[in-house]
């Protein structure tokens, strides 16, 4: 019996050894057996330095960092064996926040930083590149670095149409200037789309609108995207001028108010464009004027407030009970800084035209504007604004909301951590390219024409209801 079991333990003894051995050379020989799961030993070496391959490890970082986001969004999304994948030797989800964040190369596509300084919302971009950005080595190419705390990459911004930098790069943005590339738009995308990987996400940017838009290039309405960065409600990502705060008022204010206290005068109005316009705003403005008092402010008017678009001038507006933010286009959800910044931040009720009413009414605070389209006239309106002027208790109606709800001015200047939102998207393959002229932003003005509207047509003019 007592040999038995020493035979027991000994088989026993023999095959734990032969367990260890055939774990110990799988395990040293990993890599080859599963070439898949092969890691890089400088992973975990941090973020590279700036070189003329910064672009390329920016690329893998990113792109590897997909990949196993996807395996995280979705575990049976394997990596199939025996086939290489490109998404590889990056640290996973939880090695990256503990060590080095990943970084998402985003690239504005123009050929220098020049064409920001014709662009006051640009403004603040143009500093930060001035004061924060780096020059990769040996080139003259700048890159930005923004800190995204709250996405999983942060952002590198570069400014270019260098083939060699737009390579490496995980996201491009189109039309921020809509007139540097007008004589070959079409042309330079199709090839970019051609030698680029296809994974790069695609963005179309819309700040402007579509009429005008078109004025500058009729080739936008061709341009093809992933996403859109616009101000209309339909975007993928959505850059409004302004946006309504409801259940969020920020000061205490008492329902007795009277708003028309300290108001001075009646009627403002500030433009410097009196002509380009798509519908006839100037003519309208001065059909008003001849039957209700209206200061007129800029190049379209007699007052004048220097420097143009400055804090000082748009404080001015807090002297009236009414700002006419009349837009130059006739676009949905196209709502400037003339509503915001001009008529509602100073207290002013703004008289409003551009979108359509329904527009107006789905984003800004309820009961706060009064549109043109609810008249047959400029005469009727003026009648009415009369009206409100002499009787405080309707005039204050257009406050009430300020009671409940408050907002905020979102744009311009452009912010540059805007493009941190950037990230989410380009951590998941790019959808199907679309066409701009197939978005809720271009069919969403009353005329795509891209025409600039005839003196004397005020006779003909029907606002848009």
């Amino acid at each position: 019996m007592g040999g038995y079991r020493l035979k027991l333990r000994l088989i026993a003894l023999l095959f734990f050894a032969v367990t260890t051995l055939i774990t110990y050379v799988t395990l040293k020989h990993a890599s080859f057996i599963f070439p898949q799961w092969e890691m890089n030993k400088n992973e975990f070496l941090g973020p590279p330095l700036h070189s003329p391959n910064h672009g390329s490890n920016i690329q893998k970082s990113h792109e590897t960092f997909v990949f196993k986001q996807m395996i995280l969004d979705n575990p049976s999304r394997k990596p199939e064996v025996g086939r290489q994948n490109h998404l590889e030797n990056i640290p996973t989800f939880h090695q990256k926040a503990g060590r080095s964040k990943c970084n998402t190369s985003v690239t504005i596509l123009a050929p220098s930083m020049r064409p920001f300084q014709a662009w006051r919302e640009y403004k603040q971009l143009l500093n930060e590149f001035s004061e924060q950005s780096t020059q990769l080595s040996n080139t003259d190419q700048r890159s930005l670095h923004l800190e995204c705390p709250r996405q999983l990459c942060n952002v590198d911004i570069q400014v270019t149409t260098d083939e060699v930098y737009l390579k490496t790069t995980n996201a491009v943005i189109v039309n921020m200037f809509p007139q540097i590339f007008k004589k070959n738009l079409l042309s330079f995308l199709s090839h970019l789309r051609q030698i680029l990987n296809p994974q790069v996400h695609w963005f179309f940017y819309g700040v402007e609108s579509p009429q005008m838009m078109t004025f500058w290039d009729p080739n936008i309405a061709e341009i093809q995207y992933h996403h859109s960065i616009t101000y209309h409600s339909e975007a993928d990502l959505q850059l409004p001028y302004g946006k309504y705060l409801s259940n969020h008022s920020d000061e205490m204010v008492s329902p007795e108010r009277d708003w028309s206290a300290n108001k001075t005068a009646l009627i403002a109005w500030m433009a410097s464009n009196c002509n380009n316009t798509f519908w006839p705003r100037h003519e309208f403005v001065s059909e008003l004027k001849k039957h209700i008092l209206v200061d007129m402010y800029g190049a379209c008017g007699t007052l004048t407030c220097l420097p143009a678009l400055s804090e000082k001038c748009t404080n001015l507006m807090t002297r009236y009970k009414f700002y006419l933010a009349l837009e130059n286009a006739e676009c949905d959800d196209y709502i400037t800084e003339k509503v915001w910044t001009n008529g509602l931040l100073q207290g002013a009720v703004p008289v409003v035209y551009g979108g359509r009413k329904e527009s107006y009414e789905r984003l800004l605070p309820p009961k706060s504007f009064i549109h043109i389209s609810d008249f047959d006239s400029a005469e009727q309106l003026a009648a009415y604004l009369q009206f409100l002027h002499f009787h405080k208790s309707m005039y204050n109606m257009y406050h009430a909301w300020r009671n409940y709800g408050s907002f905020k001015v979102v744009y311009p200047p452009l912010n540059p951590q805007f493009f941190c939102e950037i990230v989410p998207f380009t951590l998941k393959p790019p959808p199907q390219l679309r066409a701009v002229k197939n978005s809720g932003y271009y069919k969403g003005c009353k005329s795509l024409l891209g025409t600039f509207v005839d003196r004397g047509s005020l006779k003909s003019f029907v606002p848009w209801k």
